[in-house]
């Protein structure tokens, strides 16, 4: 019985926790950034994070990289902010940086405001004025993470159900169906298995018949189904595809739903789609 107990502690207590990690960019300033970095904010070079998620800035310093002439951008702040946000709602800011004639760094300090983080926007820099002279440069180092996104210690098999109407299916290959939003910056969706399921109404669909489950700009498909040609309520399993030489997975794009090669021309039925998939760091 100890032994029973001990194992079943051991057991519970070796259980993958998701955990949060913490990413880091270094965003090089030219001279010709600095003087106009207050009227046109400058992009720290990070993609859009993802549906569901916002980046939050934990940590920041900047270097200055002083040459012959100080710049004239008022007390010299950086500002670091969320795209299309005004620099009042920073996330974090530096103070006089510029100005000094020598090398320099500065840890930024947290702003208080309420809205700071916006869903699936960028990180920008913007300086606190414009400036008319001056040849240095400057370098930013942030710390940051992204809010909505946790890494497991292993991948977690995750599912979702999707309903797919009959106008969407109509119009399926013009404009396919998002069955899951892009996963985040590095991240791409993996689908374990799958399964369809004909609500049969009145008429079969004709045509393009072939549903493809695929990663968005993939040059093929992960999954494909022939649940379209079906006239009664059905289920089927449908089969991932691995050829050789085909592009199937890539980061930060969403998982849809199409035809190969056109719209059906008629049909009046929905389906429903059953996915088993995962989030794999790529």
């Amino acid at each position: 019985m100890k032994k029973l107990i001990l194992l079943l502690i051991i057991s519970i207590s070796s259980k993958a926790q998701p955990i949060e990690r913490i990413y880091k960019v270094t965003r090089h300033l030219t001279t010709a950034e600095i003087k106009t970095g207050n009227s046109s904010p400058i992009n720290v070079g990070l993609p859009f994070p993802g549906i569901g998620k916002a980046y939050e800035v934990v940590s920041a310093s900047v270097r200055y990289n002083f040459n012959t002439v100080t710049f004239n951008c008022g007390d010299g702040s950086i500002y670091i902010h969320t795209e299309n946000l005004a620099i009042i709602n920073y996330q974090a800011a530096t103070t006089s940086i510029l100005n000094f004639p020598y090398g320099n760094y500065a840890r930024a300090a947290v702003n208080s405001l309420d809205v700071q983080m916006v869903e699936n926007k960028r990180l920008f820099l913007t300086i606190g004025d414009d400036s008319s002279i001056g040849d240095g440069s400057a370098d930013v180092f942030i710390n940051y993470r992204i809010i909505g996104q946790y890494v497991a210690d292993a991948a977690l098999i995750q599912d979702t159900i999707v309903t797919i109407t009959s106008p969407q299916l109509l119009n399926i290959f013009t404009s396919p169906v998002t069955l899951i939003p892009s996963p985040g910056l590095t991240k791409t969706i993996e689908v374990v298995s799958m399964t369809d399921k004909l609500i049969f109404n009145t008429t079969a669909y004709a045509g393009h018949q072939t549903l493809i489950v695929t990663t968005a700009t993939a040059t093929d498909p992960q999954a494909v189904g022939t649940v379209l040609n079906q006239n009664a309520n059905c289920k089927h399993l449908m089969i991932n595809t691995a050829p050789g030489g085909q592009t199937q997975l890539l980061a930060n794009q969403p998982l849809i739903a199409t035809t190969q090669a056109g719209n059906p021309t008629t049909g009046d039925s929905s389906i429903e789609l059953h996915i088993y998939y995962r989030i794999v760091d790529y």
